[in-house]
C-alpha cells in the first residue's frame, strides 16, 4: 500500500498529514508495509524529507517523538519530484514505481524501496 501526499514538501503535509500519519504508526494503525510517498516540485532527497517530516512532527505532534517509533516510520518516507504541469503528470511516480514487489528496509536503498512499493496508474 502506498499513500501519496501531493504537496508533499507544503506546509499542510508538514503541520496536518505528517504528524497525524505518525501518530496513526504510534498507534498501530497503518498497514505494516507501507510507503508514503510525498510529491513536490522541489528536487528533495529522502534524507531531506525524512528530516521534514520529523521537524513537523516535533513541532506538531500530539504527542512527543518516540525515537523507536521514528525509526520505523521514517523508513517509511520517500520524496518524488514531478511537475503537475502538462501531460505527463503522473510519469515520474509511474518510473517511481516500475516494479511492486516489497523489499527488506534494512537492506533496499530508499529510491530503490520506493520504487518497489509504489503502484500507480500511468
Amino acid at each position: 500500500m502506498t499513500i501519496v501526499i501531493f504537496g508533499g514538501n507544503g506546509d499542510l503535509a508538514h503541520r496536518k498529514l505528517l504528524p497525524a500519519l505518525y501518530n496513526l504508526h504510534v498507534d498501530g494503525l497503518l498497514p505494516p508495509r507501507i510507503a508514503i510517498a510525498g510529491v513536490g516540485r522541489k528536487d528533495t532527497p529522502d534524507a531531506a524529507y525524512r528530516e521534514f517530516a520529523k521537524d513537523g512532527i516535533t513541532k506538531f505532534s500530539r504527542r512527543p517523538i518516540d525515537e523507536q517509533a521514528w525509526q520505523t516510520f521514517a523508513a517509511m518516507l520517500f520524496f518524488v519530484k514531478a511537475s503537475l504541469d502538462g501531460e505527463q503528470v503522473l510519469a515520474p511516480l509511474g518510473a517511481t514505481s516500475s516494479s511492486t514487489s516489497a523489499a527488506s528496509p534494512a537492506t533496499a536503498s530508499t529510491t530503490s524501496r520506493c520504487r518497489r512499493r509504489c503502484s500507480f496508474p500511468r
